[in-house]
């Protein structure tokens, strides 16, 4: 290596449950859930179908499927399996391979349903190990330096709160066209200040001159044996918005679990924006979350005290559900007038969700959601996570 890399290994610390999906989505039809055992069963559909034949019950699951499946009051999968096949061979062991892999999913008892609607899986190497893909992370760290260059830029972030005006006067004389132009224009305005000068003062154009090609990162991987849990997708609503519990689950690495990653810096590049030093990135992460947490704290001001602290040590958010990249810009952009920001993110909102009424809802914030969800009977603000270089 030259003078101008540098390169570093780091520990991903999981501090709040965290999920990362791929393009993976299981549903009903895809698993067995073990209630008792508090067991997500991943079925292998060929070997299920040979398990099915083998106790001659392909017909009835045929018939099952057809008729009862889709049915509001029909049976799970897994309950129908039980009653057609016998309680005990439908356990992990007697499965065999016909469970391909197995996710923990522990319930209330007295909520004992046997299916938990669509699942979305963490992702995994082709193996079946659990994996933080580096393109996730990269994507956090850029979003981080966006935000830096906005806090150290000013006629950079004039340019965004300047089209960011223009997106709002359009959503208010509801002009769509002239919205989605001023909301590409946002885009384009980050793209342009990305470029980097490798040659001279003559800018080149297209992804081979963008200031983030300067950092690369390597998948995440585990430094021991990963567990995981399906939990369900939890809403907390501002003032007096409800707790909603969401029918959509996902598999979550549990806090506590430890994975390894890489960054390479290569300063030649990253210079043009004020970054020399993998230690500068790392802050530039730190900054970018306690930005975000802040204002999540002073948004949501009736959330339990126990959520905040669980969370206390993380230095990153990261993964699935966890926000979008024009809320975290634009909310720095407007750090001093938040509630223009929060007025342009529900002009973005309001045209991509219609029937979601973030216009008339987020009052205070938006989304006007907290991203939640239950582990071990306590809430828990999922994504959080800290990073630390090990060497």
């Amino acid at each position: 290596m030259n003078d101008t890399i540098q390169s570093a290994m780091y520990k991903l610390h999981i501090v709040g449950p965290t999920n990362i999906g791929g393009r993976e989505k299981l549903t009903t039809k895809d698993y067995l859930y073990n209630y008792d055992a508090g067991e997500v069963y991943l079925l292998n559909q060929r070997e299920w179908f040979a398990y099915l034949y083998k106790h001659k019950a392909v017909s009835s699951f045929e018939q099952y499927v057809t008729q009862e499946m889709t049915q509001p009051k029909g049976r799970g999968m897994y309950q129908w399996a039980v009653d057609t096949l016998g309680k005990h061979n439908v356990t992990r062991q007697h499965l065999g391979n016909a469970v391909s892999s197995m996710m923990k999913a522990n319930r209330c008892a007295e909520n004992r349903k046997n299916s938990l609607n669509d699942i979305i899986p963490h992702i995994r190497c082709i193996d079946g190990t659990i994996y933080t893909p580096g393109s996730s992370i990269k994507g956090m760290i850029d979003t981080a330096i966006i935000e830096f260059l906005i806090q150290t830029d000013h006629r950079f972030k004039r340019n965004i709160q300047q089209v960011c005006h223009q997106l709002l006067q359009a959503y208010q004389n509801r002009d769509n066209r002239a919205q989605g132009r001023a909301l590409r224009d946002v885009d384009s305005v980050i793209r342009k200040r990305m470029q980097c000068i490798p040659d001279g003062n003559n800018r080149i154009n297209g992804a081979i001159s963008s200031i983030f090609r300067g950092i690369s990162i390597s998948d995440a991987m585990p430094i021991d044996s990963i567990t995981t849990e399906v939990l369900q997708k939890i809403d907390y609503g501002v003032g007096r918005d409800a707790v909603n519990d969401i029918s959509v689950w996902r598999e979550y690495i549990l806090p506590g679990n430890e994975l390894e990653f890489s960054i390479t810096l290569d300063t030649s590049i990253t210079q043009h924006v004020g970054i020399h030093s993998l230690e500068e990135v790392l802050t530039i992460i730190e900054q970018s979350q306690q930005r975000t947490r802040k204002l999540l704290k002073q948004s949501f001001k009736n959330i339990p005290s126990s959520i905040w602290q669980q969370g206390s040590t993380a230095n990153a958010y990261l993964g699935g559900n966890t926000g979008f990249l024009h809320k975290t810009i634009i909310m720095a952009v407007f750090e001093d007038n938040p509630a223009t920001g929060t007025d342009v993110i529900k002009a973005i909102l309001s045209k991509q969700f219609d029937d979601h009424e973030h216009n008339i809802q987020d009052r205070v914030i938006s989304p006007r959601m907290l991203k939640l969800t239950r582990w071990r009977n306590e809430l828990w603000e999922v994504g959080g996570v800290r990073i630390e270089r090990i060497k």
